[in-house]
């Protein structure tokens, strides 16, 4: 059996030089980066400050020369009363009008969209807009307060 030797990415949730994802998005590291000579820290879940850590000799060769996502999503969503939305890694529920979720919040309501994640936000310049579902009902409008990215 031979090893299989992969490349790394940039990092879905992150903007900035050297983040990179690692491993299946149901692994739930959400975004990485190389913190000293060969140890990998990655945030598994933001709003609890989780994150693990291990040794990898590729990534950190690999990472120094990983480009920005210029197409990043948003780590953490924060909306009006302080309510905050993570990304998912399956969307197994059933929808409004059988849309797709990819993001769920602390208070259990959902931002809804097509099939395609980047599709949840709709961004004008600094404003970020969602479409928010309370109890599986038909999505509001609502402008995010705070979006967050993996970076320094």
């Amino acid at each position: 059996m031979h090893a299989v030797r992969r490349t790394l990415s940039p990092a879905n949730y992150s903007d900035q030089e050297g983040f990179f994802s690692c491993g299946p998005t149901a692994a739930s590291a959400l975004a990485c980066q190389v913190e000293a000579e060969n140890l990998v820290y990655c945030i598994t879940n933001a709003p609890g400050r989780n994150a693990i850590s291990f040794a990898s000799d590729k990534a950190a060769e690999d990472a120094g020369t990983m480009p920005a996502n210029e197409d990043a999503l948003p780590l953490q969503v924060t909306l009006p009363g302080g309510v905050t939305c993570q990304p998912i890694s399956h969307d197994h529920d059933q929808h409004f009008e059988d849309m797709f979720s990819r993001y769920s919040c602390d208070d259990g309501s959902e931002l809804l969209t097509d099939e395609d994640i980047t599709n949840t936000f709709a961004v004008e310049g600094e404003t970020w807009t969602v479409q928010r579902s309370v109890d599986k009902g038909a999505p509001e409008e609502v402008v995010a307060a705070t979006v967050t990215f993996a970076g320094t």
